[in-house]
């Protein structure tokens, strides 16, 4: 900064213009100071890079997929636990019921029942290799906060994004299995384990870095200097969240290379990214709304102005949007099979029909009553403490 300033005021004395050399060096030193306040000044998670929570769904989730599918990771995990340590690790044991939302107890014979459903997905190499993993985000977490984990809502990822984060957690799965059995992880294998998984985060936090950059390109330093400072300074996606997570942020990026792509005039990779984000998180189909009305626009006035309603830059990014629908889904049905789709379809009406306490927009803003926040209706000596309140949040609404 020293430096800098120091250069401005040479600049000033010496009758050169220094407005350019103020202005962008303000603009950089914004974008770095937002992006150190994103993680937290350094601090990341307590001193983790990792979010081992949320990269624990992330990674096992579609590494494992195939076997768990959307219902089955946290009955298998319990059913690991249960057999590597016992029935006094399941003395007051919660576990959400991937099927329903259900937060509830977990008995010995439901676990012995999940351990029977597990057994008819899993072959043995690849319950070992599940075991593994287990074991070690385990190790890495501690076993109280593991155990808090399997109260969340499971992994929710779309067909489309599992193709991908399938097939990367899957590059060389069977080198990954411990060379000798033991009940608890070899010191050099957590090593290992641990900077194999930071590989995994740091393809999130690239992905972030060229949402920016593509940013700058298309739209200048201004405008990536203040979208470094919404990214930098709001709560909701700080990187408390998701930081550090694996498998996150590739909708962002396509979404953000979306409207990239069509300022600088490339329409048909426009609608074939814009396609792709919308397919991994649905929502961001809500951009094609600008083109749309552009479209809708011309239409109307197609007779006062000297131009066609739809032209070939139109065409174009609607080609690109189909194409992408097309090769997508195409190759996630034969990566996934076409059950995965209706799969995935069933599970997000299930989590859109049960209130969470992080959901955001309007079916929130309206079931919202003051007299019927948490800390009037949560009710610790209930199985699940958020049951009145979801209750109450779905009459409201």
């Amino acid at each position: 900064v020293i430096a800098w300033a120091a250069r401005g005021i040479w600049l000033a004395k010496q009758e050169q213009s220094a407005q350019r050399w103020w202005e962008r060096g303000a603009l950089l030193w914004l974008i770095l100071a937002c992006a150190t306040a994103w993680v937290n000044f350094g601090v990341f998670h307590s001193s983790r890079i990792i979010h081992y929570w949320d990269t624990f769904h992330y990674y096992v989730g579609s590494k494992y997929f195939e076997e768990n599918q959307y219902e089955r990771l946290y009955e298998c995990v319990i059913a690991l636990d249960y057999e590597e340590r016992g029935e006094a690790d399941l003395k007051k044991r919660k576990i959400r019921d991937l099927g329903d939302n259900r937060l509830h107890f977990v008995s010995k014979d439901e676990v012995l029942r999940f351990q029977k459903g597990c057994a008819t997905h899993f072959s043995p190499e690849r319950w070992e290799a599940f075991r593994e993993d287990t074991r070690s985000f385990r190790a890495v977490m501690g076993s109280s906060w593991w155990k808090d984990m399997l109260m969340d809502h499971g992994y929710n990822a779309s067909p489309i994004s599992n193709m991908v984060a399938a097939f990367l957690t899957n590059i060389g799965w069977r080198d990954q299995l411990p060379k000798v059995s033991s009940t608890r992880v070899a010191p050099d294998d957590l090593k290992t384990f641990r900077q194999r998984v930071l590989r995994y985060t740091m393809i999130d936090l690239a992905l972030y870095g060229g949402a920016f950059l593509l940013i700058l390109w298309a739209f200048g330093l201004r405008s990536c200097a203040l979208a470094v400072l919404v990214w930098g300074t709001g709560y909701p996606w700080a990187y408390f969240w998701t930081g550090g997570s694996f498998a996150r942020v590739p909708w962002f990026f396509m979404a953000v290379a979306a409207v990239c792509l069509l300022k600088r005039g490339f329409p048909l990779l426009s609608g074939f990214m814009l396609s792709w984000s919308a397919l991994l998180r649905l929502f961001p189909a809500a951009l094609a709304g600008g083109p749309i009305a552009a479209v809708a626009d011309r239409f109307i006035r197609r007779k006062k102005i000297d131009r066609p309603w739809l032209d070939a830059s139109d065409k174009r990014f609607i080609a690109g949007g189909v194409l992408g629908l097309l090769v997508l889904c195409s190759a996630s049905i034969a990566v996934n099979g076409m059950d995965a789709h209706s799969q995935f379809l069933t599970n997000t009406l299930k989590h859109a029909e049960t209130p969470l306490t992080n959901h955001m927009g309007l079916p929130t803003v309206l079931s919202y009553k003051p007299s019927l926040v948490g800390r009037f209706t949560k009710d610790p000596s209930l199985d699940d403490p958020w049951a009145k309140w979801k209750q109450a949040r779905k009459e409201t609404k």
